[in-house]
């Protein structure tokens, strides 16, 4: 990994807003019992704060919301879904996996507490509509 500050300083030089971290194999393998996700987040959140650090993670259907989870522990507050999880990850050396699925996000951070969907019934519909699109 590269050294946090160093990725910063390239972070600001480009006058980014968001550094996003993408990772789509390994990231939630546990090391002792902990899932390394939430030391890359939390080392790269403290060193440049968790108003502009995202996640964009790929997940196999099998493997629940862990990488999501993780992130969060390491100080990440800003996930990246995709409704139904639509969306492959060409890196990724099964074609199972994919992009975390929105309603998986959004169900486990309303069971946890941290945020509700203002208007839950627009989920449903968007929901609904990306079923049609997307059979």
């Amino acid at each position: 990994m590269v050294e946090c500050h160093r990725l910063w300083q390239l972070v600001q030089s480009e006058d980014s807003r968001l550094l996003c971290i993408i990772h789509p194999n390994g990231l939630a393998h546990s090391v002792r019992g902990e899932y390394r996700g939430k030391r890359v987040f939390s080392r790269v959140v403290t060193e440049v704060g968790h108003e502009i650090v995202g996640a964009h993670l790929h997940i196999h259907p099998m493997e629940g919301l862990e990488k999501i989870k993780a992130a969060h522990r390491g100080g990440c507050f800003r996930m990246d879904g995709a409704l139904r999880g639509v969306g492959g990850c060409p890196m990724a050396q099964d074609d199972l996996v994919g992009n975390v699925p929105t309603e998986w996000i959004v169900e486990w951070a309303g069971k946890s507490g941290l945020w509700h969907p203002a208007q839950p019934q627009a989920l449903d519909q968007a929901l609904s509509l990306a079923a049609d699109l997307f059979a």
